[in-house]
């Protein structure tokens, strides 16, 4: 590889698995090439070159572990996917093979009911694929000599207008049949939308656009060190001021305040937080907000700029607990960010990117759902007209035959407003009661129009958007989203102050640079990274995050926490033994259980490891489940609830799955 992005910008390499294929190859050293043992980078070449085949490699494994899984299905009968009309086929040279499609077919065969199509089994994921214009799938043909086989291949779905094609890769005629050119239909399962893997890309190839791309490619203290500004020495006055502080200091042990004090030293680009689950690293976080807090509202004396922070991490449900820790500690006396008995009214906090997966209790967090809200009551009549449109009588009529709740009661029972979001929510509800086409497709073409309705009216959008935002102090987004247009215009307007990434190892390198490529305006911001250790893309050698690399370089811009908050001290000591080389610390000795759990768990008796037999795992289209697990943790969580009153004792238990389709299947159990 040489350091010419125009040659990896096609998504045809990701399907091919190109630059993973060539980095095994590659054989400089007569070894298989991967990250193991790198701590620094001669060039930027050298760095693109390493990096890339990473990335290809993770996603090229999870589409093709995707596109694995739903063939399963696919020959078990349980899902089907869309059915693509064939209008021409070409192929170029050197180029992707294309397949030009019109419509989508819902012709069946007699043995397959419309229920048992994809596109009726996950109704709300299909109307997202129809929105974008890039999606990464396979396709799928019948092998008619085995009719139970299937010929497949990782493809990628575009749509611009009325152009619609499907690209696969070029050297498809060897391993599939040439008959594919005279077949009337294809069919094509979508996967993910394009959007994560390009932006990283992008990221990875513009690395030389971010000012201190020497520091990443060769972590050393003295590349970490750089001038300051003005503002810098407000905050190392603000930050005395509270680390001398009796009230501010109670909320943290030693190795916190250290952390907390190293993060705000604006001498040096990265400070570097490390430390076990329950080490208090959100802790150090909301500390580190709430130094910054007076001086994010301090305008510019040149350009009267204010300043804002950018709370970033690898997934959704971090982001999530990371908006309701920080609110919860705005809105409650003797918090950390309250902790002078003097509420912040000017701090808030916004979470920012996919509305869809922001959990109710922080609704009013969300951009995207606040400004959709005032979007809609702008347009209530036109809405209605909309509505009123494809929500018949026959289709109410029809609802009420089924005893089903239409979007109108659905508004009315979770209190909340027309919004896209609110209405994929709805339409996710009403598909896990209903597999029937006409209701679905009448709400999804109100869902359709409603969208379009938001894209005619951008700017009109795009203007509430901003005056959401204006006034907030705090955005917490995903790494991926952290790169819309929204977002960077409001940076354009106010000082980009700090940027945190929580959890930074559990995000692979060309995510970690993606604020570091896409905001590089302000010489001024310092970035600290608590986080976790991670251990993906092991098998590869792959195992090195970015955190890691700079935590070998920059020993004196790290600081380490031992003090553990979380665990019950037996439990903790089996950790500390097994991951930590017994470093890990107790931090709150005799930790005290509720009354209600001593009555059925001995305090010194609580470890509890159930194995389940083998062959009790089933798959669930691209997740899994196991019944026999699922029936024993719901058995454990009714002793314990046994003979207690649930209102006095509001989520008393929370259980904890890396599967979706296991919690759908606990989910279902324990309700039913």
């Amino acid at each position: 590889m040489d350091n010419n992005y125009s040659q990896y910008s096609s998504p045809m390499h990701l399907l091919s698995n190109v630059a993973f294929k060539k980095a095994i190859l590659y054989n400089s050293n007569g070894n298989r090439s991967n990250l193991t043992g790198y701590k620094k980078f001669q060039s930027v070449n050298e760095y693109q070159k390493r990096f890339f085949p990473l990335l290809q490699n993770e996603y090229y494994r999870s589409i093709a572990r995707d596109k694995k899984s739903f063939l399963y299905g696919l020959q078990d009968g349980e899902s089907f996917p869309l059915k693509l009309k064939i209008i021409t086929c070409e192929l170029e040279d050197n180029g992707p093979f294309k397949i030009n499609i019109e419509s989508e077919l819902e012709e069946l065969d007699p043995k397959i009911t419309k229920k048992s199509l994809w596109k009726y089994r996950h109704y709300s994921d299909y109307l997202i694929f129809k929105e974008s214009s890039s999606y990464i799938g396979a396709i799928y043909m019948r092998n008619l000599d085995q009719l139970n086989d299937y010929y497949t291949s990782l493809a990628i779905f575009r749509k611009k207008d009325d152009d619609q094609h499907i690209l696969v890769p070029n050297n498809i005629f060897k391993y599939f049949p040439v008959d594919i050119l005279d077949s009337p239909f294809i069919y094509f399962q979508p996967f993910c939308p394009l959007s994560a893997y390009q932006t990283e890309t992008d990221c990875l190839f513009l690395l030389q656009q971010c000012p201190y791309f020497d520091l990443i490619l060769n972590p050393i203290e003295q590349l970490n060190q750089v001038q300051t500004s003005e503002f810098a020495q407000y905050v190392n006055e603000q930050r005395q001021y509270y680390i001398q502080n009796e009230v501010f200091k109670r909320h943290f042990n030693e190795e916190q305040l250290l952390a907390i004090k190293m993060a705000l030293d604006y001498h040096q680009r990265f400070t570097l937080i490390k430390g076990p689950p329950g080490t208090g690293k959100t802790q150090t976080i909301l500390g580190i907000i709430s130094i910054m807090a007076d001086l994010l509202v301090q305008k510019d004396k040149e350009n009267e700029k204010q300043g804002g922070i950018l709370v970033l991490a690898k997934s959704n449900s971090v982001v999530n607990d990371l908006v309701r820790k920080i609110q919860k500690n705005i809105e409650e006396q003797n918090s950390i960010i309250y902790c002078f008995n003097q509420k912040p009214d000017f701090l808030k906090v916004i979470r920012f990117g996919r509305p869809g997966l922001c959990e109710s209790d922080i609704e009013e967090n969300s951009l995207e759902i606040l400004s959709q809200k005032q979007f809609f009551q702008q347009f209530t009549n036109k809405v209605s007209q909309i509505e009123n449109k494809h929500i018949t009588e026959e289709i109410q009529n029809m609802l009420k035959t089924k005893n089903l709740m239409d979007y109108k009661e659905f508004l009315l029972i979770y209190k909340t407003q027309i919004t896209l979001i609110s209405l994929l929510n709805f339409i996710d509800d009403l598909n896990r009661q209903c597999k029937k086409p006409k209701i679905l497709n009448a709400y999804g073409k109100f869902y359709e129009e409603l969208s379009q309705l938001l894209k005619t009216e951008k700017k009109i959008y795009e203007g509430i958007e901003q005056s959401q935002i204006q006034n907030c102090r705090v955005i917490v987004s995903t790494l991926n989203s952290c790169t819309k247009e929204c977002l960077r215009s409001y940076f354009e307007r106010v000082h980009f102050r700090m940027c945190i990434v929580d959890e930074a190892p559990t995000a692979l390198e060309p995510s970690q640079l993606i604020p570091m490529v896409k905001y590089t305006n302000n010489s001024e911001d310092s970035v600290a990274c608590p986080i976790v250790v991670s251990r993906e893309s092991k098998d590869y050698g792959y195992n090195r995050s970015l955190f890691e690399r700079l935590a070998d370089g920059l020993n004196q811009s790290t600081v380490q926490l031992f003090s553990q908050y979380r665990q019950m001290e037996n439990l903790a000591q089996i950790t500390s033994q097994l991951f930590y080389d017994g470093k890990l610390i107790n931090g709150i000795k005799n930790m005290q259980l509720p009354l209600w759990i001593l009555q059925k768990v001995s305090n010194k008796k609580n470890r509890l490891f159930f194995s389940a037999p083998p062959n009790t795992e089933s798959r669930d289209e691209t997740s899994r489940k196991n019944d026999l697990e699922c029936q024993a943790i719901i058995h454990l969580v009714k002793y314990l609830l046994q003979g207690l009153d649930i209102q006095e004792h509001k989520n008393p238990i929370t259980v904890i799955s890396c599967y979706a389709a296991q919690k759908k299947k606990f989910i279902t159990k324990i309700v039913g």
